[in-house]
C-alpha cells in the first residue's frame, strides 16, 4: 500500500489516500522482487469538491520511482514508452526516523506538487510528517544568472509545548525536504550533516520573497 497526501488540483484541499493494501511503502522503496518496470493508475475523488484525481504510481526496476497526477497527453505518452521522470533525492533514512526528527524527505506526497513553482503565503498552514506547520517567511534561491533554483520556507509547529522550526526546501524533481534552521555556508562535514541542513550552492543568491 502507498499512503500519499494529495493537493486537489481543483480546490486545493489536501487529502490522504491509501492506494492498495498491505504494508506501507514509500518513494524509493523496493516493492517488486522481480524488478518490474510499470505504472499503475489510481482514480480517487476529492472529498471537498468531488474532483476526480488521477494518481500515477511509477515502478522502475522494482522500486517506487515517482508518483504523479493529472498528466498532460504528452506526459502519458512518455510513460507508455517507458520514459519516467526521475527524482534526485530518494530517502536514505526510514520514514519513521525522518518523522521522529522532523527532518529529511516527506515522501508521502506527490513531489511535482511541491516544485519550486509552489507558492505558500506567510501565515499559511502546511502539513508535513502528519503535522501542521505555519509558514513564517519565504525565500528564493537564485542561480548566478538569476534563474529560480529553489524555494525555501521557514515553518513552525508546536509538539506538546515544544516549539519546532524547520526550513522547507522545494526544488523541481526533488521530494520536498525539511532541514534544520541553519544558514551556514560551510561545506558538509559528513553525510548526516548533509541530511540535517541545507547549504546554498556557491555563488548562488538567496533573497526574501513575497511571491
Amino acid at each position: 500500500m502507498i499512503e500519499v497526501n494529495v493537493i486537489c488540483p481543483e480546490c486545493g484541499k489536501i487529502t490522504k489516500y491509501n492506494l492498495g493494501d498491505g504494508d506501507i511503502f514509500d518513494l524509493g522503496d523496493k516493492i517488486d522482487p522481480n524488478k518490474k518496470t510499470d505504472f499503475k493508475i489510481h482514480i480517487v475523488s476529492c472529498p471537498n469538491c468531488d474532483e476526480a484525481i488521477y494518481i500515477y504510481v511509477l515502478i522502475k526496476d522494482g522500486y517506487i520511482y515517482n508518483i504523479l497526477n493529472d498528466l498532460r497527453f504528452g506526459q502519458k505518452l512518455e510513460l507508455e514508452n517507458g520514459i519516467y521522470p526521475k527524482l534526485y533525492n530518494y530517502p536514505e533514512y526510514s520514514y519513521a526516523t525522518r518523522k521522529n526528527m522532523f527532518l529529511g524527505e516527506e515522501s508521502r506526497v506527490i513531489p511535482s506538487q511541491y516544485s519550486s513553482e509552489r507558492i505558500f503565503r506567510v501565515g499559511q498552514d502546511v502539513s508535513f510528517f502528519g503535522t501542521d506547520w505555519c509558514v513564517l517567511s519565504s525565500y528564493k534561491v537564485l542561480t548566478p544568472s538569476g534563474e529560480l533554483f529553489a524555494r525555501i520556507y521557514k515553518i513552525r509547529t508546536f509538539v506538546e509545548v515544544k516549539q519546532i522550526e524547520r526550513l522547507l526546501i522545494l526544488r523541481n524533481n526533488f521530494i520536498p525536504t525539511l532541514k534544520e534552521v541553519n544558514w551556514s555556508t560551510d561545506s558538509y562535514k559528513d553525510d548526516y550533516d548533509q541530511f540535517r541542513r541545507y547549504k546554498i550552492p556557491d555563488d548562488f543568491e538567496i533573497i526574501m520573497s513575497t511571491f
